[in-house]
């Protein structure tokens, strides 16, 4: 309903829910800070967002994935290659759900793809695989992708850290101060698991 564009510095705010709509990314925030000198964009409440990226399948074309992402407010730097999803971050893939006070992403220098991603304060990922459910929680959660983007290679859960994992012919449980796994990228298979 409003916009303020101050010339002198390039800035423009509103205090007003606005609408995204973009090839990669669609959906609402409350409230809006773009600063064009530092290439830094800020939504200021209710965040709500659907990214959609084409996820390579073996075999056969690549087919669009959506993901949703939700949070309090939400920080981008296009000069620092950086995204930050602050207050009750959630990130729901279709295969994985990740969520805690905040989540971060580092992209590529084309900005195309994630390099890695992290999360803190009770932290939680959950994968949802069919006929295994596993899940971390911990303090904090990084995740190392792919030199693609596409798929998770390792990731360490650091302070309280607890990893489980269900499937139907058993489970197993695992706690410590840190918890190291590394994954096979190309099936999201666990290949190591380490905690100290």
């Amino acid at each position: 309903d409003s916009l303020f564009y101050d010339l002198k510095n390039n800035v423009g705010t509103t205090d007003d829910t606005m609408q995204l709509v973009s090839p990669q990314a669609k959906g609402s925030a409350r409230g809006i800070r773009y600063d064009h000198a530092a290439r830094v964009l800020e939504l200021k409440g209710a965040v709500d967002l659907e990214v959609t990226r084409l996820a390579p399948r073996p075999g056969s074309p690549a087919s669009e994935e959506k993901s949703r992402v939700t949070s309090n407010s939400m920080f981008y730097s296009e000069n620092d290659l950086l995204i930050r999803f602050m207050g009750n971050a959630r990130l729901d893939a279709p295969d994985a759900a990740l969520s805690g006070s905040d989540i971060v992403a580092r992209l590529s220098p084309d900005r195309r793809r994630m390099v890695s991603l992290m999360c803190r304060g009770n932290a939680e990922y959950r994968s949802r695989k069919p006929g295994d459910a596993q899940s971390l929680r911990g303090d904090r959660m990084d995740f190392d992708l792919s030199p693609d983007g596409k798929a998770i290679e390792r990731i360490r859960v650091t302070g309280s850290a607890v990893f489980s994992s269900e499937a139907k012919d058993g489970g197993v449980g695992l706690q410590g101060g840190e918890i190291h796994l590394e994954l096979n990228p190309a099936d999201g298979s666990l290949q190591r698991i380490l905690s100290k």
